[in-house]
């Protein structure tokens, strides 16, 4: 197959997940989601278009997170994982951090919570295929 029916393919593949949500969260953070997403089916990397099918960015693990929050607290775990996600996302945004996230411990990310949000990534686009129309559509 030619490189470019392979891009096509992907960028297919990548249009057909729908970006996760949380109405709870800054309006920036979802239009970063949204921004990201069409960034990435824009482009002509094989690579990214890939890691995009495969794995939930930042903002999406936070989005996520965010309506586990709102139905029951999180583990510590989680929790930390969500503090570090609202730090990362919001600074990469230019957007204050709250106050109550800045209090988090804001220690690095260990070996097995690295595990865990790479786990959480590619749990994420698992189901979102699972859900996904036959086709793609």
């Amino acid at each position: 197959m030619r490189r470019f029916d392979q891009l096509e393919i992907l960028k297919t593949r990548a249009k057909a997940i729908r970006p996760v949500m949380s109405p709870a969260l800054n309006k920036a953070v979802l239009e970063e989601v949204t921004n990201h997403r069409e960034l990435i089916i824009s482009c002509a990397d094989q690579e990214k278009l890939l890691d995009y099918i495969h794995r939930a960015t930042d903002a999406e693990c936070l989005c996520a997170l965010s309506e586990m929050y709102l139905s029951a607290p999180l583990n510590d775990a989680y929790y930390h994982l969500f503090a570090y996600l609202v730090v990362t996302v919001f600074t990469t945004l230019g957007l204050e951090v709250p106050e109550d996230i800045l209090d988090a411990d804001g220690r690095e990310l260990t070996a097995s919570e690295v595990s865990e949000l790479e786990s959480l990534r590619r749990g994420i686009r698992l189901t979102q295929k699972r859900t996904m129309p036959r086709g793609g559509h």
